[in-house]
């Protein structure tokens, strides 16, 4: 199963994700690892179990947070491509 959105290319994978996949068993870290990043970056549904779930299941608010801004970007832009909306300009106290 995936999650909502499409594959992406990129994703931030933060410093705590390792502190806490560090605190597994190593027998545990790789498969950890891997359905951290084959989530972040395809959506894939991770089947882990016992402390490795728990992990994942800490970090999977973040990583929804993160396609779910990106996604929300990609509309954006769609919409300026389209001539729909308004293009974002920057000043130097922000959006206007």
């Amino acid at each position: 199963m995936k999650a909502a959105n499409v594959d992406r290319k990129q994703f931030t994978f933060y410093k705590s994700f390792l502190n806490s996949v560090q605190e597994l068993p190593k027998s545990r870290q790789q498969e950890t690892v891997m359905a951290i990043l084959e989530y972040g970056l395809m959506g894939t549904e991770p089947s882990l179990n016992g402390a490795s779930l728990s992990v994942f299941e800490a970090i999977r608010p973040i990583l929804d947070a993160s396609r779910s801004k990106a996604a929300a970007r990609l509309k954006r832009i769609d919409r300026q491509e389209e001539g729909s909306g308004r293009a974002l300009e920057w000043e130097d106290d922000g959006l206007v």
